[in-house]
């Protein structure tokens, strides 16, 4: 989890989170050193301790407002060597939050418990179309329409819960179908997430996201 003394929201976001998953017992996920992540731990005392580690190698280039290009292809091979075991579930959430990370996100919040979403996030740019901050849930795979619908609901008690306006389902799952979900939830499978990053810029992705889930509802 990523949060700095002077961003109130995304401590309060972040405890919210700790204190929901005390109340749950839930089991926290291991995590994995071989991306950048700053997680989350609770101290016996309730407060947060916060670890960061090295960046990987597919997130060298400086934070951006613009198309990923060739990042993206970079990252497209890292979702390539995932195979279909938990520690490449938990690899695939690292490489989101390098997508964050390259796409300008100003605060990236991660909590490693059951009852919360895996991140979110703050960027400027999206504001004043999806405001802030953004709820995202990593679904490695998504192989039955039950699964699916199962992860909405999820999405939408977070959203219930906080003060978030909006969520964003990110699937990796290129052997079933195309997913799409009630507003506020936008959906994207992975792969195609980071290929409109490739040519535009995240805030037009996100705003076109959007306007699909506002047309469904309409």
């Amino acid at each position: 989890m990523r949060a700095t003394p002077d961003n109130s929201e995304a401590l309060a976001f972040a405890l919210r989170s700790a204190r929901a998953a005390v109340l749950d017992r839930k089991r926290t996920l291991p995590t994995t050193g071989s991306a950048r992540e700053s997680t989350a731990r609770s101290s016996k005392s309730g407060s947060e301790e916060f670890v960061e580690d090295e960046p990987p190698a597919f997130s060298t280039r400086p934070p951006s407002t613009g198309p990923l290009d060739d990042q993206a292809e970079v990252l497209l091979r890292e979702l390539d060597f995932l195979a279909h075991s938990p520690e490449d579930s938990r690899r695939s959430h690292a490489i989101v939050r390098s997508i964050f990370e390259l796409c300008g996100a100003s605060q990236i919040t991660e909590s490693t418990f059951d009852n919360s979403p895996d991140f979110a996030i703050w960027h400027d740019g999206i504001q004043n179309i999806v405001g802030n901050p953004l709820l995202v849930e990593v679904k490695y795979r998504l192989s039955t329409t039950t699964a699916f619908n199962d992860a909405v609901l999820e999405l939408s008690r977070y959203l219930s819960k906080s003060n978030a306006r909006s969520a964003l389902l990110l699937y990796s799952n290129s052997n079933y179908g195309i997913y799409s979900a009630p507003f506020p939830i936008m959906v994207c499978e992975l792969r195609d997430f980071i290929r409109r990053l490739q040519y535009r810029s995240f805030v037009r992705v996100i705003r076109d996201l959007q306007r699909v889930v506002r047309g469904k509802e309409i």
